[in-house]
């Protein structure tokens, strides 16, 4: 098992040559889990999970949360891979988002 770690999306500064998302693509090869945390304690928990991991893992994060702060525990937690994180439970609409 093996993790690719890589920035996604627009940061700002880079312009268009360098702010490509290509999550979608890597979404649809076969074998590959595709993991994109939207805040700093997903990040640290999802990527101790993608190297956990038997299978390979594309680990993208938006370059714009490199700045966010956040309280994190120092002791070890993993979140699952594949497990939504729902906020709130309802009949009338889903919100799906990923990354910042």
């Amino acid at each position: 098992p093996i993790v690719f770690r890589g920035p996604t999306g627009f940061a700002g500064q880079l312009g268009s040559t360098h702010s490509q998302s290509f999550e979608s693509w890597y979404a649809n090869c076969p074998g590959l889990k595709v993991v994109i945390p939207s805040n700093p304690y997903d990040a640290k928990g999802l990527l101790k999970s993608s190297i956990r991991d038997n299978d390979v893992v594309i680990f993208m994060e938006s370059e714009q949360m490199y700045g966010d702060k956040m309280i994190i525990p120092i002791e070890e937690y993993t979140l699952p891979l594949g497990v939504a994180n729902v906020k709130k439970k309802g009949n009338d609409v889903t919100i799906v988002t990923e990354e910042r």
